[in-house]
């Protein structure tokens, strides 16, 4: 048995002497047949991490999601799953890596750069074209700013060799809001002469899906699944899990991802605005790009609680490009968040929005 400290020199186990905390790693060797050798992070002093964020619940707060179940899923069906990351410190989050244990998960992170307030995603994707049967992944995601730190992230998920699903899930992109669309999906089984699809149904009531048997020959059974989205559909990126009731006695259960966006008649972008810290009386400024799917007109911006100037295009044309300036109203020095709302004409009047966050002091 090897215990070793390590400092900001050792570049083998990704490891880094802290603020008042000394990281070690504990090396042995088992008896088993293949003689695997084990390292454990032994951390001997907590980090204090000095910046406004209690250190025993910031990651709560930035991983609000830590593990995820894809359930029971057919081959080919596209399995993916968005783990939400956002910054709770006053100063920028940066993630240095990434990594999965198995290669049956492919994690794709959105942004390694998150602004104070601001979010990103984490998605892992899971193989199902390759890999069959219970299938365990953790993704190691380790931040070393502002502070160092190491987070496991856990998914699970069964691959059912007898089922195949084309295409791999229902997509809905680009939907607008208002308006109703629908997919199709098939879900081909090989085995038991007497399997059948017993239900579908979402999580969502504007998800509608139906269900009717296209073949059945010798143990083959093709199932085609429509699902319907409807009008009634809030704005913004969705994924849902349609559950789909079998009578198999041992894995009744199995999973299909719906996935999309609906819009609305203008989108703004970014969608979210970080501050930082202003003063009283100080303007800071942003830009903005507001596009249509019509050529619209711009008539207002706004945002509760805070004064915003900005230059108006008179005309019509499909997108926007404007810089706002937003002085405070009120000095509160505590994180704020807001609303800023855009109003529009195109042959009638719309709005869309798009949050921000800042601390007010002094």
């Amino acid at each position: 048995m090897d215990l070793q400290n390590h400092d900001q020199n050792n570049d083998d186990d990704n490891l880094v002497e802290c603020s008042r905390h000394h990281i070690y790693s504990l090396t042995t060797t088992t008896s088993d047949p293949l003689n695997a050798t084990f390292k454990i992070a032994i951390v001997v002093f907590a980090c204090s991490t000095g910046l406004g964020v209690n250190a025993a619940d910031w990651i709560e707060k930035a991983f609000p999601v830590q593990q995820h179940d894809f359930g029971t899923v057919a081959v080919g069906s596209y399995t993916s799953f968005e783990f939400p990351i956002k910054n709770p410190f006053d100063s920028e989050m940066r993630i240095a890596s990434v990594e999965s244990s198995c290669g049956c998960t492919t994690p794709t992170i959105q942004s390694k750069r998150i602004e104070p307030n601001a979010s990103t995603s984490l998605k892992a994707t899971f193989n199902t074209t390759t890999y069959r049967g219970r299938r365990k992944a953790t993704i190691t995601v380790v931040i070393d700013q502002p502070v160092l730190r190491e987070i496991r992230l856990q998914l699970d998920g069964f691959i059912r060799g007898d089922l195949v699903l084309h295409p791999g899930s229902i997509q809905f992109p680009n939907s607008m809001q208002g308006e109703s669309r629908e997919q199709r999906a098939t879900l081909m089984y090989a085995g038991d002469a007497e399997w059948k699809v017993k239900s579908v149904r979402s999580n969502h009531h504007w998800l509608k899906p139906e269900f009717k048997e296209t073949l059945r020959d010798n143990g083959m059974v093709n199932v085609e699944i429509s699902v319907t989205l409807s009008g009634s559909a809030p704005l913004g990126y969705f994924q849902d899990q349609l559950i789909i009731e079998t009578s198999d006695q041992d894995l009744p259960v199995l999973t299909m991802a719906a996935v999309g966006d609906v819009g609305g008649p203008i989108t703004v972008s970014p969608g979210h605005l970080s501050l930082g810290v202003i003063s009283e009386n100080q303007t800071t400024k942003a830009k903005l790009v507001i596009v249509g799917r019509t050529p619209f007109k711009l008539t207002s911006v706004t945002a509760s609680g805070w004064k915003v100037q900005c230059d108006l295009n008179e005309s019509k044309k499909r997108t926007h490009l404007i810089t706002i300036q937003m002085t405070p109203d009120s000095i509160d020095n505590l994180p704020r968040k807001g609303t800023i709302i855009v109003t529009a004409f195109t042959d009638k009047a719309v709005q869309a929005t798009a949050t921000f966050s800042s601390t007010v002091q002094p």
